[in-house]
């Protein structure tokens, strides 16, 4: 008996998902972002192993688990001239954001330099003009010189308890959002810090899955 091998990449009724999904989310996506999305899968599935990517056994599992997830917050930061993904590892949720408005700027920060070769690759892969991916570590963007204050910043389950705050306030112009996104809903929502003043938490659940939370905090300086 021949044990069917699970797909990696997004076949139509993943697609068909991923638009419905979207649309309960408040996000439209034509035919152009769909196809986007494949092409992103189709990099990933090539990527994942040697550049030790995300984990997900099929294109239901990626669509429900990441790019749906990632579009969670697309709501918090539709108003966003630009935003920062910091910890950005596969791109999320840097490259949906991208995907669904390509003339913003989004740029993916990751100090990896095999996860940051990936992310210039679905940039070229999926035509992001507007995409930059920099190379360095979140907390070292005031020795860059050359970045400038974004909009809104973006974290996802990336650090531990209130670190991302502290990382976040030299990234973000006065009156910009931190969105810290994640899955431990019962860790208490981090104090407020210098900088940075607590204005929401959210809880929100995509499909079946798990209570997931965004807290959002403003710059205030």
């Amino acid at each position: 008996m021949t044990v069917p091998v699970p797909s990696l990449t997004l076949r139509p009724a993943d697609r068909a998902r991923l638009r419905g999904g979207a649309a309960d989310l408040g996000v439209r996506l034509d035919d152009a972002a769909l196809d986007r999305f494949a092409v992103y899968a189709e990099t990933l599935a090539r990527w994942r192993e040697s550049a030790n990517l995300i984990s997900y056994r099929d294109g239901a599992e990626l669509v429900e688990r990441h790019l749906l997830d990632s579009l969670a917050c697309a709501w918090l930061c539709s108003a966003a001239r630009d935003v920062a993904d910091l910890g950005s590892g596969a791109g999320l949720p840097g490259i949906p954001l991208a995907v669904i408005d390509p003339d913003r700027r989004v740029v993916l920060v990751e100090p990896r330099r095999r996860r940051a070769s990936f992310l210039r690759q679905v940039r070229r892969d999926l035509r992001l003009d507007r995409v930059e991916v920099r190379e360095l570590r979140a907390e070292d963007v005031d020795r860059s010189g050359d970045l400038a204050p974004v909009d809104a910043a973006i974290t996802r389950a990336v650090w531990r308890h209130d670190a991302d705050l502290r990382l976040a306030v030299p990234w973000l112009r006065d009156g910009g959002v931190l969105l810290s996104m994640r899955a431990d809903i019962r860790h208490p929502t981090p104090a407020a810090i210098n900088g940075l003043r607590d204005e929401a938490s959210l809880t929100y659940r995509i499909g079946r899955g798990p209570l997931r939370r965004i807290d959002v905090f403003r710059a205030a300086r």
